[in-house]
């Protein structure tokens, strides 16, 4: 039995070195983690017409050879938008940035806010409807960039000072939230 493993020892030697077609996969780049205090963090959608930008008062910013990735920040404040036109401000506890797929998550007690507008005229005779502003609140919020497209979760409310709605479970709304709609029936 002790000769057996003499000879199997015996026959194990230097590895040979890898060819170029036997060379392991490359490995992702490293990413680190960086601790901040008052981050600022904008995204622009690849076209460059809408952004939403992040201010906290401190996060961690997960970052790679080549750049950003995403990152997590806590007592944030920012806004979404559209063609340079500020669509809605937001207020969270807690928000995560994620660069790659251009998605703002907000939670612990969101407001999402289209501020209020103003009366003008459209032409001779013609009055411009009042923009009464609106408030959505959620437990969480979802802003996706590349839907442009706010889904709220965990008793979201709307309300304006023409309307109340809610609590309901889930809505969906544009940025600027003029539309609001349950999943289904969203367009």
């Amino acid at each position: 039995m002790l000769l057996l493993a003499v000879v199997v020892i015996a026959g194990c030697g230097p590895s040979r070195p890898q060819t170029p077609t036997e060379a392991s996969p490359k490995a992702p780049p490293p990413v680190h983690s960086v601790k901040t205090t008052n981050p600022i963090v904008k995204i622009v959608s690849p076209d460059g017409r809408s952004s939403f930008e992040v201010t906290a008062e401190e996060g961690d910013v997960h970052v790679g050879s080549d750049g950003p990735h995403f990152g997590e920040m806590h007592n944030v404040t920012g806004r979404i938008v559209k063609s340079g036109v500020v669509e809605s401000t937001f207020k969270a506890p807690h928000a995560a940035v994620d660069k790659v797929s251009q998605r703002l998550t907000l939670d612990g007690g969101v407001t999402v806010t289209r501020e209020v507008g103003s009366a003008g005229t459209k032409g001779e005779g013609q009055t411009k409807p009042i923009d009464l502003g609106m408030t959505l609140a959620a437990e969480k919020v979802t802003y996706d960039q590349t839907l442009g497209r706010i889904m709220a979760v965990g008793s979201v409310t709307v309300t304006s000072d023409a309307m109340n709605m809610g609590p309901v479970p889930e809505l969906w709304a544009t940025p600027d939230l003029k539309k609001v709609a349950s999943p289904g029936k969203f367009k």
